[in-house]
């Protein structure tokens, strides 16, 4: 990973359209990088993220068949129109320490469960014009004690788009509102 992929994600010289972990494993260094278009992690490989610092912002699709270390930092999905998704096919499960949904119009589409495992801060934060939903049966699960729920600038709701949908939290989440926002979870919601 070379010093002229930077940024948030927008496209620019030096930056990659998208990425794909094909052997091995990528280590991510300590400043934010950014990829406007998708991220796949094949079977067999692993994404990292640097423990000290830089998050990683993505525009398009997350696909992990292998394995990915948060180590501590955020994932934004911030692609300008359109849907996003995040699908894990290794585990059925994807773990983020923070995860932002920054999309200003689409819906976010989580395909596979998740867990959110931070503990401080603001672990999930819906601060932009995108919705996010839970595919079918799918659960978000909320790790440990401690930590917020971020919901920014208008009502910010997540749909199921199945009868089973679930949010899961262990221990305790406040919902944070800034600048007006609040959290509505859709009627399918368990």
């Amino acid at each position: 990973v070379y010093n002229e992929w930077t940024g948030n994600g927008a496209a620019g010289v030096g930056i990659p359209a998208n990425v794909r972990v094909q052997s091995g494993t990528l280590s991510m260094p300590t400043t934010n990088r950014g990829i406007p278009g998708n991220i796949t992690i094949d079977s067999t490989c692993s994404l990292v993220l640097n423990g000290a610092s830089g998050d990683l912002f993505i525009g398009g699709n997350w696909t992990n068949a292998g394995a990915f270390t948060a180590n501590g930092r955020a994932v934004f999905f911030n692609g300008a129109t359109g849907g996003q998704s995040i699908t894990n096919t290794n585990s059925g499960t994807e773990t983020f320490a923070y995860l932002v949904n920054d999309k200003a119009a689409g819906t976010l589409t989580i395909s596979s469960n998740i867990i959110i495992s931070g503990t401080a801060g603001d672990v999930l934060q819906l601060i932009n014009s995108g919705s996010t939903s839970l595919a079918g049966s799918r659960s978000m699960t909320f790790t440990g004690n401690g930590g917020n729920i971020l919901v920014s600038g208008a009502q910010r709701t997540i749909v199921g788009s199945g009868s089973n949908a679930l949010i899961n939290i262990h221990g305790t989440k406040t919902v944070r509102s800034l600048s007006g926002g609040s959290l509505v979870l859709g009627a399918t919601i368990k």
